[in-house]
C-alpha cells in the first residue's frame, strides 16, 4: 500500500512538472507571438507604421486644407519611406471613429534608423515649422509594427 501511494505521489509529481513546462513553453511563444520582450523596432526585417493625426484650427478654409496637405505630400521626397498616405476625415457614420481630428498620415519604416533619419530629415523639420499656424493642437502619433 504504502509502495502504490509512492507510485501515485511520484507520477502526480511527474504530471505536474510536464504541465508546468508545457504551460510555461505556451506563455514563451505567446509572449515572442506577440514581442512583448522587445519594446525596440531595430531590426532591419521589423517594419512599422507610424500614424499621425491632426486637429486643424476651426478657422481654416478648403484652400487652407489643401496647402497643409501639399505640405504633408513634400514628404514623399524622403527615401526611408516606404509608403505613404495622408487624407482628411470621412464620416462613415461609426461613433468609435476619431472625428475630432481632421487629417491623418500613415507611413511605414522598414526599420527604427529610417525613421530616426526621417525625424531629422530637412523636408520633415520644414514641414513641422510650416504648419503649426494650421494645427489647433499638437499632432497626436501611433506606431505600431507590421507582421
Amino acid at each position: 500500500m504504502v509502495q502504490d501511494l509512492s507510485i501515485v505521489y511520484t507520477n502526480f509529481l511527474i504530471l505536474l512538472l510536464l504541465n508546468f513546462m508545457a504551460v510555461s513553453c505556451s506563455l514563451n511563444s505567446s509572449v515572442e507571438d506577440k514581442n512583448i520582450d522587445r519594446p525596440d523596432v531595430n531590426s532591419a526585417h521589423e517594419s512599422f507604421s507610424h500614424i499621425v493625426f491632426f486637429d486643424l484650427q476651426d478657422s481654416l478654409d478648403n484652400s487652407d486644407v489643401d496647402n497643409f496637405m501639399q505640405e504633408l505630400n513634400k514628404l514623399k521626397a524622403i527615401e526611408q519611406l516606404q509608403s505613404f498616405s495622408a487624407g482628411t476625415f470621412i464620416d462613415m457614420g461609426d461613433a468609435r471613429a476619431l472625428s475630432d481630428y481632421d487629417i491623418c498620415m500613415q507611413m511605414v519604416f522598414r526599420n527604427r534608423d529610417d525613421y530616426n533619419i526621417y525625424q531629422e530629415h530637412p523636408v520633415h523639420k520644414a514641414l513641422k515649422s510650416n504648419v503649426g499656424s494650421f494645427l489647433k493642437s499638437p499632432p497626436i502619433t501611433y506606431d505600431f509594427r507590421l507582421n
